[in-house]
């Protein structure tokens, strides 16, 4: 009876205790790679993000370099740009995947498409339109306008906006450092929580490394008991049939005997 519970033991830490780590090994193995992937991307993207801020640089002294007639033009070309660029951060350190960056944008111009075709529609029929039929079309397109404002229509989208609105200081600023000082706090703020983020991560890395050392040992030591259990139940029910075969020939010898 002790043989099998023994090894009853030894069945249960097998396929209880055993499998009980491999899930927990693989869960903290699966994080680690999405953890380590997750960092590789965040450098990569927050590289591309910089690379940009140059593009920025030559559109603005472009744009101040132009005569006055084609400068608005090409200032806005330029806030366009720093706009593009304080996307592309803030999406780099929220580790925000470029297609989902991209879809967004998608969605949002969509939108805009849309107003605009709108607006031009109106503006076709006004010009047609008797005066009782100009005012209602004016109703329309004080209601468009109202929707023109570039309200987002994407929760990722409110955010884009909230974070570039402070491109629109390209329209102001006089020079270059007029224009440093009135994006630097938004800069800051963006590569600090880039810095937080990222040195969370590294933590959790080493915390799951730490983790898989120690489930890695727990595996060994649970396959180690469970064959020293399976050994030792083995042993038990080798001693009963020796101790029987040994009990049956001394009963024999007595039989002889008498």
């Amino acid at each position: 009876m002790g043989g099998f519970t023994i090894s009853l033991a030894s069945v249960l830490l097998n396929t209880v205790v055993l499998n009980r780590l491999n899930a927990k090994l693989a869960s903290a193995s699966s994080e680690h790679s999405a953890i380590k992937e997750s960092m590789g991307r965040m450098a990569t993207e927050i590289q591309r993000a910089e690379n940009k801020y140059e593009l920025v640089r030559v559109f603005h002294w472009v744009a101040m370099s132009l005569p006055e007639k084609q400068r608005d033009t090409a200032r806005k070309e330029a806030a366009y740009v720093l706009m593009n660029y304080l996307r592309r951060l803030h999406a780099a350190v929220h580790d925000i995947p470029p297609i989902e960056v991209i879809q967004t944008e998608m969605t949002e111009l969509e939108d805009d498409y849309e107003v605009m075709r709108k607006l031009h529609d109106i503006m076709e029929a006004f010009a047609k339109a008797d005066p009782k039929e100009q005012a209602r079309l004016e109703k329309e397109l004080d209601a468009l306008d109202a929707d023109a404002v570039e309200i987002p229509t994407t929760a990722l989208g409110l955010t884009f906006k909230q974070v570039s609105q402070v491109a629109e200081a390209e329209a102001t600023a006089e020079d270059e450092s007029d224009l440093l000082l009135a994006i630097a706090p938004r800069l800051q703020s963006l590569r600090a929580e880039f810095i937080k983020l990222y040195q969370a991560k590294a933590n959790r890395l080493k915390e799951l490394e730490a983790a898989k050392t120690r489930l890695v040992g727990q595996q060994a030591l649970t396959s180690y008991l469970a064959i020293g259990l399976q050994l030792l139940g083995l042993f038990f029910i080798l001693s009963r049939d020796v101790v029987k075969d040994i009990n049956d020939k001394k009963k024999a010898e007595a039989a002889k005997t008498v």
